[in-house]
């Protein structure tokens, strides 16, 4: 504890780092963040290494433009959608980057990084060749809800907020 044992090597003189016994070439700059196997890491040691920081969880990764940890919420390089527009996931995974035309523009929607037209209208049902259909979530299919058969006794009828079976009070002869 009272100091460096004689005959030892100088580090300095090869402008390197002395780092528990060892003369290592710096390799960061004292003091600063950066990121290294998806998490933030400091640099300690003069610069000789640097020692886990943060570490960033399984769906983070570490941004080195902030150095910090950041949510994943894409796959990077993935198409997909940026409200209207087609976007492709930033190589990171942090955000969409706009890569396509506005779905809009053409009166379509924009679903799983392509254009796809609208069918219908989102959430609602309607009458069609006698039955029910419910129009997905984001307007461009539907499903059958219900069928309004036999179309002798049964007739699809549509409200101001939905689409229905009733029953006909008259059947022809």
């Amino acid at each position: 504890g009272s100091g460096a044992k004689p005959g030892g090597q100088d580090c300095s003189a090869t402008a390197r780092l002395c780092n528990d016994g060892q003369c290592l070439d710096p390799t960061c700059t004292p003091g600063e963040k950066l990121c290294e196997h998806d998490d933030v890491y400091l640099c300690v040691g003069g610069g000789a290494k640097a020692v886990l920081f943060t570490e960033c969880t399984t769906n983070e990764v570490c941004d080195p433009g902030l150095v910090a940890c950041r949510d994943r919420i894409c796959e990077p390089g993935k198409l997909g959608c940026d409200s209207t527009r087609v976007a492709v996931c930033n190589a990171l995974g942090t955000g969409w980057e706009q890569a396509g035309k506005d779905c809009a523009s053409s009166d379509a929607v924009c679903v799983d990084g392509s254009c796809k037209p609208r069918v219908c209208v989102p959430g609602t049902q309607y009458c069609q060749n006698n039955d029910v259909y419910q129009c997905d979530a984001s307007g461009v299919a539907a499903t059958l809800y219900a069928s309004c058969s036999p179309a002798s006794y049964y007739h699809c009828q549509t409200s101001p907020t939905y689409a229905y079976c009733t029953y006909n009070a008259c059947t022809p002869n």
